[in-house]
This record gives C-alpha cells, sequence and structure tokens, in this order.
C-alpha cells in the first residue's frame, strides 16, 4: 500500500514539474520541535522540494514533498536512561502560496506524511509557511509543520532557505 502510494504521489509531482518548470523550489532548513515532540526530540533538519504554477495573478497551485529528520534525545532518570528513536516521515502534499508583494509570500501545504522511521505510521501533514524572496531565486522563510495521526501530533517550528533554479 505504502509503495504504490509512494510511485503515485511521484508520477504526480513529475507530471507538476513537466508542466512547470519555472515553478521548481528546491531548499531545506532546520526544525525546533514543540509541545509533545519537544518531550522526545531536540532538533532537526527538512529537506524541501516543490513545484508551482501561476494559476492568476500572484497565485501559485501544485505539490510539494521532501525529507523530515527529528534526532531523538536521551532522557536520564534515577533508575534509567531512554533513547527516543528518531522520526522521519516523506510529505506529499498540495501546495499554494500567494504574493503578497514582490518580496512577501505566505501559502501552505497540506497532505500526508508517509512515515520511514519503524516506530510510527503517517499521518495528516500540514504547513502554514511565510517567506521573504531575497532575490526571484533566493528565499528565507519560516514555518509551523504538524504531522497528526490518530493520537498524536508532531509540531516543529522551521526556518529554512529554498532557491528557485
Amino acid at each position: 500500500m505504502k509503495k504504490s502510494f509512494i510511485i503515485s504521489a511521484i508520477a504526480l509531482l513529475i507530471s507538476f514539474n513537466s508542466h512547470a518548470q519555472s515553478g521548481i523550489g528546491i531548499g531545506g532548513g532546520i526544525s525546533i520541535p514543540v509541545f509533545e515532540a519537544s518531550d522526545v526530540s531536540s532538533f532537526g533538519f527538512r529537506l524541501d522540494a516543490n513545484f508551482l504554477a501561476e494559476v492568476s495573478s500572484g497565485i501559485y497551485l501544485g505539490g510539494a514533498t521532501g525529507f523530515a529528520n527529528m534526532f531523538g534525545k536521551e532522557e536520564k532518570f534515577p533508575l534509567v536512561t531512554i533513547d527516543h528513536d528518531d522520526f522521519q516521515y516523506i510529505p506529499v502534499a498540495v501546495a499554494a502560496r500567494y504574493k503578497l508583494s514582490s518580496e512577501i509570500e505566505i501559502g501552505g501545504d497540506m497532505g500526508y506524511a508517509i512515515a520511514v522511521s519503524d516506530n510510527w505510521d503517517g499521518g495528516f501533514y500540514y504547513r502554514p509557511i511565510f517567506g521573504y524572496n531575497v532575490s526571484d531565486n533566493f528565499q528565507v522563510n519560516m514555518s509551523f509543520t504538524g504531522v497528526s495521526d490518530s493520537w498524536i501530533t508532531w509540531s516543529t517550528f522551521d526556518i529554512g532557505i529554498l532557491f528557485r533554479p
């Protein structure tokens, strides 16, 4: 089931790529866990790719994917030490962006996070984003990422960069 979902997602993203070459964005950043996630992780990193096409003046729609890894932290108790596992996922999402001005961009991604780590099954993925365009090809951004399954929401605050070749 997971393999067919991943293959379908890759085919969709390749389709976006072939129709919107000028809308490709590739980036990455660091993630700081918040709320429940900060109990078991101290920091992480993310790699991002999106494929956006302008559908109206300043409005862009497309797809987004990437890879995120949150490093598990060690908790020491008087009688035992617990090493939490890393948490990894691949988001497959619909992406939307709106340019408020040539410098300011807002938007978000919404979809599903496919679990890569064995200790989790995946879940609903959402990521509101605020970006500052330093140039036509370079953006600095901030986002809040949430991944929810039936019992917990994994949340991070992210700071990153995005290149548009």
